[in-house]
């Protein structure tokens, strides 16, 4: 007990026993000295709490970020676009119509005349699909390879059109040799003369054109 009572006058006032002021502030001893300088807690003081931030400057940095962002988008978009273009000529995309005017015309007269004498063979159904047929072939001898993007009617189409060949005819046989292909019902003679009514339609077109091909040949050569 006399040892716990010199433990207790050399420690000081107990702290366990002392509640602090309204100010937060403990009360210290007898002789102790307080903390002074200016308060923390005052209107306009220094101290470790958040600054305030710039609206400018968010600003700017919120629009650098977007601008980052938008060049990196577009150049992604650059990169696929060319891998998709390079990847497209490398198999050896579609053909210009007009690149195929090494083929004369007169070549493809001929073989509308060998697709026409094709009608006169065989029943209906099956003359008109080979007259369509021999008109393909007509068209892929100028060079034009198969596009997965264009069906046979239309590459067929586009192809005799660089000739100056009219749409109509072309587009009516299509539709002949797809009835005659597909249909079940019974095809009639009547097919296969309008079959052959088109594609007389188509030579004239391609005779005109050989004859303006060797008008102009023989106005460059001055004969």
């Amino acid at each position: 007990m006399l040892l716990l009572s010199a433990w207790a006058s050399a420690a000081g006032p107990v702290r366990f026993l002392t509640t602090p002021a309204f100010s937060g502030v403990e009360a210290k001893a007898p002789g102790q000295e307080y903390a002074t300088g200016p308060d923390p807690t005052a209107h306009g003081a220094r101290g470790t709490g958040p600054r305030a931030t710039n609206p400018f400057v968010v600003d700017v940095v919120d629009w650098v970020m977007k601008l980052l962002l938008a060049v990196v988008v577009l150049a992604v978009l650059v990169v696929v676009a060319r891998a998709l273009l390079e990847r497209w000529f490398a198999r050896g995309g579609p053909r210009s119509e007009t690149a195929f005017s090494e083929v004369l015309p007169e070549t493809l007269l001929e073989r509308a005349r060998e697709s026409e004498a094709l009608l006169a063979h065989g029943t209906p159904a099956n003359a008109v699909i080979a007259a369509w047929l021999a008109l393909e072939e007509a068209v892929r001898s100028t060079g034009v390879g198969a596009d997965d993007a264009r069906t046979a009617a239309e590459l067929v189409t586009a192809v005799l059109g660089a000739y100056a060949v009219r749409r109509e005819p072309l587009d009516r046989l299509a539709e002949l040799y797809r009835e005659a292909r597909f249909s079940r019902h019974p095809v009639e003679e009547s097919m296969r003369t309008e079959a052959a009514q088109a594609l007389r339609l188509v030579q004239d077109d391609l005779r005109s054109q050989a004859r303006r091909r060797a008008s102009s040949s023989t106005v460059g050569t001055g004969r």
